[in-house]
Parts: structure tokens; sequence; C-alpha cells
């Protein structure tokens, strides 16, 4: 019986994600959802209060996989010098855009496009809040584990970088008709951008130099 339950709240999902994705959630009624689950409306309610919590489950993988990666990005490893490698900090732009972006991109034009008027419509304001405490807990860490370094970093202008990532992941998911050549051309350019910015700001001349006074 359980397992009855949650394959119709499995599909309930399903297909309010497609219902969202091709009409938004305003466009989108409860009603509708249901006659495309094949149950009754009345019975929608016993799997989620509102359109609002169908949308939260709707949103919620990506959420959940965006909070994997912050985790991963906070491990106590990342505070190394690969941080200040060109390649490194390429591939793992790389590796977020494989692992959250392309996976999860009808998801988040819906956060982008559609969360006005829900409760998730800081969500993304959330996430560059997070992104900016996660970057000043960064610079905490690399000074102590090389105290040279220039940690006055405001964390207004943090906020500014976040969001200047935040554009950058925006920019791929909203063009669908981005060439796989033309996108890695952004990553490039933001990654080129943000190490040598990164690396001025912490009066780091080469990531030689931090080697040599370990």
């Amino acid at each position: 019986m359980q397992t009855q339950k949650d394959e119709i709240k499995e599909r309930i999902i399903a297909v309010a994600r497609q219902e969202f994705i091709a009409n938004g959630v305003k466009n989108t009624s409860m009603q509708r959802i249901a006659s495309l689950s094949g149950i009754a409306v009345g019975n929608i309610y016993h799997y989620f209060k509102n359109k609002d919590h169908l949308f939260r489950c709707v949103i919620h993988p990506l959420l959940k996989a965006f909070e994997a990666y912050r985790q991963n990005a906070n491990q106590s490893s990342y505070a190394t010098l690969d941080t200040f490698r060109y390649d490194s900090y390429l591939e793992s732009m790389k590796e977020l855009v494989t692992s959250l972006v392309v996976p999860y991109r009808n998801e988040l034009k819906l956060l982008l496009n559609e969360a006005a008027n829900t409760s998730l419509h800081h969500a993304i304001d959330k996430m560059i809040e997070q992104q900016s405490f996660d970057g000043m807990n960064y610079i905490k860490r690399m000074k102590q584990q090389y105290p040279y370094i220039n940690d006055q970093i405001s964390p207004h202008f943090l906020r500014v970088l976040c969001n200047l990532w935040k554009e950058v992941i925006k920019e791929i998911v909203m063009h669908d008709n981005l060439t796989p050549k033309e996108q890695e051309s952004l990553i490039l350019d933001y990654v080129k951008f943000d190490v040598g910015g990164w690396k001025y700001m912490m009066n780091i001349q080469d990531t030689l130099d931090l080697e040599t006074e370990d």
C-alpha cells in the first residue's frame, strides 16, 4: 500500500514538473496535474498541501544537488594550492556544469523564472548568500594555511563575485542554443578572470610562491 502511494506521489511530481516547464507554475492548475496523473483532484491534496508544496518537491532534487556541491567544495582539502591553478579550477567548473547545470537545467530555469510568488522566491538569493558565506570561510582557512596571503576581502565584494558566478551559470542555463564550443569559451573566460583576480587580491604572485614557503 505504501509503495503504491509512493508511486502515485512520484507520478504527480513528474507530471507537475512537465507542466511547470511547459506552461509555467502560475498557469498550471492542480486540477490539470491531477487529471494528467490519473487521480481525482481532491486526492492530490492527500499528497501535497498546495501547488507551492508541489513546486518545492519538483525543485528539491536541484536543491539537494546544490547542497552536495557545497559540501564537497567545503571539505578541508579544498583549501589547497590547486585553487590557484587554472587547469584545476577549470576542471572544477566543468564538473559543476556536468553535475548540476546539465541534469537540472529545467529546474534551474523554473527557479530563475517561475519562483515569484512562491515560497522559493528567495532561493537563488539564499544560494548566493551561502556561496558568499562559504567564500569567507574559505579565505579564513587559506589564511591559516598560508599566513602571508591577504585575507582582507570585502564581504560585499565577495557577494558581487558570487553574483557573477550565478550569472555565468544563468547564461548557460537560459541559452539552450549555446554550442559546446561557446559554452566552453564562456567557462574558460570566467576561470581566467576569476583565478587572475583572486591571485591579485590575495597577493599571490604565483602558485610556486606558496609552494616554496610551505
